[in-house]
């Protein structure tokens, strides 16, 4: 299985407010379908010491991918607080 990309940069964010998708395309070398499940855990927003909805978005969350093919996947981002720094790591 390869990533289209290493990372992806969404640069400035508006708070409250989900950025344009980016595409992250997943290529499956084997000969083989494969099930991609993206679980992105919420974090703790450290301003309200609360559990909040994590701030990336992977769509579809899930998906089959057949033996040498490629799926493309969107991917957003909404920042909760302002002047943060955000990360993920899949």
């Amino acid at each position: 299985m390869v990533l289209s990309a290493d990372f992806i940069d969404f640069s400035f964010g508006q708070t409250g407010r989900f950025s344009e998708s980016k595409q992250l395309s997943v290529e499956n070398k084997f000969p083989f379908s494969i099930e991609v499940n993206w679980a992105l855990l919420n974090v703790l927003n450290k301003t309200t010491d609360q559990w909040v909805k994590n701030p990336f978005r992977i769509k579809p969350e899930r998906q089959v991918i057949e033996a040498k093919s490629v799926f493309n996947f969107n991917v957003e981002f909404g920042p909760y607080e302002p002047d943060q720094y955000f990360f993920q790591i899949a």
